[in-house]
């Protein structure tokens, strides 16, 4: 996976967690993998190390990316999963893990995700992305979200909308 270089990560498998700097241009997976990358890159390109299939990751208000593989032991704990489908795979997802959102009332956040597959073109070689997810999270907090439902006044929600 590309576009991890410089970033901090926090290393959730060493006991206390620690943080570090990721230094390699290209991060692979060979162990328990637990991280937490923060303020990281737009995008990343992750790459099949076997078929060399490329797929690409767009992301927006998502300023943290986790890296996630139980590798053999914890693999086997995992009910449905595969004791042997660990090398075959890589968990990475996007959010606000280590500043989490909190909305105050009245207030909206939004944020998505993108992923593509490259696709070669037969003959002249040139490369094309198709998407095959695509994410948009929009919400919007109400106006009386942190009273108690007896404090709660209809009347004034009516108006306010």
């Amino acid at each position: 996976m590309t576009g991890l270089l410089g970033c901090t990560f926090i290393d959730k498998t060493r006991e206390p967690p620690n943080s570090y700097q990721e230094c390699r241009d290209v991060v692979s997976i060979g162990e328990w993998t637990d991280r937490i990358y923060t303020h990281t890159p737009s995008e990343h390109i992750i790459t099949n190390v076997v078929s060399g299939r490329k797929m690409r990751i767009q992301k927006y208000n998502l300023p943290d990316t986790v890296i996630w593989n139980p590798w053999v032991e914890k693999a086997k704990e995992i009910a449905d999963f595969g004791d042997d489908e660990y090398p075959n795979m890589i968990c990475v997802e996007s959010g606000h893990v280590s500043t989490p959102v909190t909305l105050m009332p009245g207030t909206a956040f939004e944020a998505s995700q993108i992923l593509q597959v490259r696709v070669m073109k037969k003959g002249d070689n040139s490369e094309s992305w198709r998407l095959i997810y695509l994410v948009f999270i929009s919400t919007r907090s109400c106006s009386y979200s942190s009273l108690p439902l007896a404090q709660r006044d209809p009347e004034r929600d009516r108006q306010q909308q």
